[in-house]
């Protein structure tokens, strides 16, 4: 049996914010992850290679989307709000979830992201509205067919 590859209409994100469901992004136009990992080396006298050990600095990555609803608007003024200050606790998590076509499903949530770099964009008068926002986090969590690993 030939399984499918995973494609994008089998993706899914959303926006949590203390624990509610604030956004479903449908509109995706690219999703990107980065598991930001950086190679150490270190070299010592009376040995002839250097050591290697390798270092986790978290999650990041970015996703494009087109706006269809004024949610995009609240939720942006909720993370600027948050990096001013007026709501410091608020705490965004970003969820994606992969459906196979063998009914297997992999969850990832992206825990206390931080925004970064978020970009509007009209091309031209006949072209959608594109968001790209930028996103990094210390600790990710990934769900297996609803299990935790």
């Amino acid at each position: 049996m030939t399984w499918q590859r995973l494609k994008g209409q089998e993706v899914e994100i959303r926006v949590i914010s203390n624990g509610d469901i604030l956004h479903v992004i449908k509109a995706v136009g690219s999703f990107n992850e980065q598991v930001m990992l950086e190679a150490l080396q270190d070299g010592f006298l009376g040995e002839v290679v250097d050591r290697f050990d390798d270092i986790l600095k978290g999650y990041g990555g970015d996703t494009e989307f087109q706006i269809h609803t004024a949610v995009w608007s609240k939720f942006q003024e909720d993370i600027v709000s948050r990096a001013q200050r007026k709501y410091p606790n608020m705490q965004f998590n970003v969820g994606v979830t992969e459906f196979y076509s063998d009914g297997s499903t992999r969850a990832l949530t992206y825990v206390d992201v931080q925004f970064g770099q978020q970009t509007l964009s009209i091309a031209s008068r006949s072209d959608y509205v594109k968001v790209k926002i930028e996103f990094k986090c210390s600790e990710r969590l990934v769900t297996y067919n609803g299990v935790t690993v």
